[in-house]
């Protein structure tokens, strides 16, 4: 286990218009008369991480305990890393957040990690145990832009577990899974008309029967009658793909489709709707 005690709190202003992991920025133009320019003022109010304060009452250990694996083939995962981090409840700007402890899974996946804190810090702070996705790997389906559609997919940066002060016991025996990812493509061949009042074709999928549903939304256009696109989803488990499109301004057809794709195999389904 380590224990990270350096205090990092972002400057109260910067001039830099990019965007940093954990910094939240506000950006005012300035409009000058002088010259025509308008630079941007960027204000950054990112979260202040510090070290925890020495336990000085209702001190209790806290204990996380658990298994980084992957859910493909049930095989530990090792060397991922985990931390543990002590994050205000409510809304706040800038927030305060401790990292208590942070440690590696060993080879049989598993990980252990204590910290002494102030019990009562829970009523106004979480928990969050975290595990960032190792490379390669995915949370759910991650169905990837093709003509004219768009995803409402999620960003799958960690998998993540929030604890309060009425559950402290719970954590112990953790599991954070993983797929492992593998390239699925899907041809889509449009059979029937366009509906003008309602022209998105949608399609769904996921993994294994979670209830974690990846989506896509198509714009059904005269240029993408024949379309592809990938969805990286899991091999060696059944990736269920659902559909819907118009069939008049107000019925809609719905089919379910499911394939089990091989590693690194040429994994492909063809959908005709």
């Amino acid at each position: 286990m380590r224990v990270h005690n350096k205090r990092i709190c972002p400057s109260a202003l910067t001039l830099s218009p990019y965007h940093e992991n954990g910094s939240f920025y506000q950006k005012y133009r300035n409009r000058s008369s002088h010259n025509g320019n308008r630079p941007w003022l960027v204000i950054l109010l990112g979260a202040c991480r510090k070290e925890a304060a020495p336990c000085s009452g209702n001190c209790g250990i806290l204990q996380v305990e658990g298994t980084v694996y992957d859910l493909s083939t049930n095989l530990p995962l090792s060397g991922q890393p985990i931390s543990v981090t002590l994050t205000q409840d409510q809304f706040c700007l800038p927030c305060l957040s401790y990292k208590l402890a942070s440690g590696l899974s060993d080879n049989n996946g598993h990980f252990q990690l204590s910290y002494s804190l102030d019990t009562n810090l829970l009523k106004e702070y979480h928990i969050i145990v975290s595990v960032p996705v190792p490379s390669n790997y995915i949370l759910f389906p991650v169905l990837r832009d093709s003509l004219n559609s768009k995803t409402n997919q999620s960003t799958q940066s960690a998998n993540t577990r929030n604890f309060g002060y009425t559950n402290l016991d719970s954590m112990q025996n953790l599991k954070f899974g993983f797929y492992a990812s593998t390239p699925l493509k899907v041809n889509l061949h449009r059979v029937s008309a366009i509906v003008q009042q309602a022209p998105l074709f949608f399609l769904y999928a996921n993994i294994n029967g979670s209830d974690i549903l990846s989506s896509l939304s198509i714009v059904q256009t005269a240029t993408n009658k024949d379309t592809s696109l990938v969805i990286n989803t899991s091999p060696n488990l059944f990736t269920r793909i659902n559909w819907n499109k118009y069939t008049t301004a107000t019925e809609v057809q719905s089919a379910i489709d499911s394939v089990k794709c091989t590693p690194g195999g040429n994994n492909a389904i063809d959908i005709y709707y």
